[in-house]
């Protein structure tokens, strides 16, 4: 019975791993769910008193939101591309991470796959550099602005 059970679960992993790579997210359904993706909660956690780190407006928290979403879209649209988010973005995108179900959830919905977090250390700064630079480059002809124009913000003191 425990062999049946076994080889049944298998199937149903063999079955969905086949269906996610024979359906690959599109770009247009990959957009429309990160622009319906309600992501208030993170606005509110960073907004909070409770915060551990300095406590953001509400407003500037609002706008970053949408710059991590414009940042989602980009790695969707460039993946493979190694992309690199402004300090502000990466804030919220850890934020966003810390919801390890949801993130791995939207993740889901948007790639097919779980987007890593993958770290830089500073040997490895050249690469890093111009990694920015790509995603810069992308952001600028995507949204018509450059990424830090629009990722400037204020905390509450």
């Amino acid at each position: 019975m425990l062999v049946v059970l076994a080889m049944e679960l298998v199937h149903q992993v063999v079955v969905k791993l086949a269906d996610i790579m024979t359906n690959p997210i599109d770009l247009q359904t990959a957009k429309s769910y990160i622009e319906n993706l309600d992501l208030s909660y993170i606005v509110e956690a960073m907004c909070s008193l409770k915060y551990p780190l300095p406590r953001w407006v509400q407003q500037d928290a609002e706008h970053c939101c949408q710059l991590y979403k414009n940042f989602l879209y980009l790695q969707k649209k460039h993946h493979p591309t190694p992309l690199v988010p402004t300090r502000e973005i990466d804030e919220f995108w850890h934020n966003h991470i810390l919801y390890t179900k949801q993130y791995t959830h939207d993740c889901q919905q948007i790639f097919g796959f779980y987007l890593h977090h993958v770290p830089n250390s500073p040997s490895e700064g050249h690469s890093l550099i111009n990694d920015f630079l790509h995603t810069k480059q992308f952001y600028l002809e995507e949204f018509g602005e450059n990424i830090h124009d629009a990722s400037s913000h204020k905390i509450c003191t």
